[in-house]
């Protein structure tokens, strides 16, 4: 009788530190936002206009004959680009097995929802 309730024991305390570990193990998820870190996914560069489609931010690249999902949009920025129509350069990464598209830099300025600086909109600029 002993020996079956060590077994139990011992069998739960591994089962419990498993289970415990494995969660310790791991990174955390980032809580809303970035967290000031990098996407993980290769780098891309790609021309293109902004458009804004059913609550959703897009870059739209004939140059890539391609269309990306804008996440972490900053709306006033991106709303003021779409209303443009301008060209725009943009710099991100690209979350790998997504068409969603991390912006990094728009023509070659830092983008203020992933640095926290203003970024200047020049109203009705011509298109480059």
């Amino acid at each position: 009788m002993k020996s079956k309730k060590g077994f139990g024991l011992f069998l739960s305390m591994v089962v419990f530190i498993f289970l415990v570990g494995n969660g310790v193990a791991r990174e955390p998820y980032p809580v809303g936002g970035s967290g000031g870190k990098k996407k993980e996914g290769p780098a891309i560069t790609a021309k293109g206009t902004i458009k804004h489609l059913g609550g959703q931010f897009y870059l739209v690249s004939p140059e890539n004959n391609d269309s990306f999902l804008i996440m972490e949009p900053d709306a006033k920025l991106l709303g003021d680009l779409a209303k443009s129509g301008r060209t725009v350069t943009i710099q991100g990464r690209l979350p790998i097995g997504a068409d969603a598209l991390f912006i990094d830099k728009i023509d070659g300025k830092p983008y203020p929802a992933r640095s926290g600086t203003p970024y200047p909109v020049e109203k009705g600029a011509p298109n480059k």
